[in-house]
C-alpha cells in the first residue's frame, strides 16, 4: 500500500485503494458420455430453418440481423422465430462476453454462459437432459461463474468456468451427482488455452 499511496497522494484529497486479488479461473470440460445420436437430422432441420428465416426477413444471413427489436416476427413461423431469437441473441452475447473478458468481469461472463445455455436449450433446442444436469449441478456450486453446453449439442460436452477451489470440488461432486441422476459416468478435464495447430514435416 505504501507505493501507490506515496505516488498518488495530494494535499487536497484522500485516496481509495481497491485491494482485490484477481481470480485466475479454471475452465473444465465435462463429457456427458452421450453420443450425438440425433445430430444429422436435427442439425439439418435447424440449418434449414435459419436459411428460411433469412429469406423471409430479406437478409443474406441471420448474422445481418442487428437486434431482436428489428425483427418482423409476423414473417416467421414458430420454428424460424425460435432460431432467429437464438442466433441474434447469441451474437449479442458473444460481443458482451468479449467485453466482460477484457474487463475481467467473470461474474458477468458466467451469467452470459448460462443465458447461452438456456437459449440453446429452449429456443435452438440442441441440448439434452444430461447436459442440462451438468449445467445445473455446476451452477449450484459456490465459486462457479457459469456453465453451458458446447459443440453441436444432443450430447457431447459442457464447459464450466470456476474458481480453482470450486473446480477442485466439482471433480468429486459433479460425477457423483451426475451418475446418481443418469446411471452413467461423466468425465471432467481441466483445460487451458494453447497455441493452434501447425503443420509438421514428416
Amino acid at each position: 500500500m505504501d507505493t501507490p499511496s506515496a505516488s498518488t497522494a495530494a494535499t487536497t484529497r484522500s485516496s481509495r485503494c481497491r485491494c482485490r486479488t484477481p481470480v485466475a479461473p479454471v475452465v473444465l470440460v465435462v463429457n456427458s458420455g452421450v453420443r450425438h445420436s440425433l445430430a444429422s437430422g436435427e442439425y439439418a432441420a435447424r440449418r434449414a430453418a435459419c436459411e428460411a428465416a433469412s429469406v423471409a426477413l430479406g437478409v443474406g444471413s441471420l448474422r445481418d440481423v442487428e437486434s431482436l427489436d428489428s425483427v418482423e416476427w409476423s414473417r416467421l413461423d414458430d420454428e424460424q422465430a425460435r432460431c432467429v431469437r437464438h442466433v441474434v441473441s447469441e451474437n449479442s452475447r458473444v460481443l458482451r462476453a468479449a467485453e466482460a473478458l477484457r474487463a475481467d468481469r467473470l461474474d458477468d461472463l458466467g451469467a452470459l454462459m448460462l443465458e447461452s445455455h438456456t437459449s440453446l436449450r429452449d429456443d435452438y433446442r440442441v441440448s439434452c437432459v444430461e447436459l442440462d444436469t451438468i449445467v445445473e449441478i455446476a451452477t449450484a456450486t459456490p465459486g462457479v461463474f457459469g456453465a453451458r453446453m458446447t459443440g453441436g449439442g444432443f450430447g457431447g460436452c459442457a464447459v464450466v468456468l470456476a474458481t480453482p477451489a470450486a473446480a477442485a470440488r466439482l471433480q468429486t461432486t459433479l460425477p457423483e451427482a451426475y451418475t446418481s441422476a443418469h446411471g452413467r459416468a461423466c468425465e471432467l478435464w481441466p483445460v487451458a488455452a494453447a497455441a493452434g495447430a501447425t503443420g509438421a514435416r514428416l
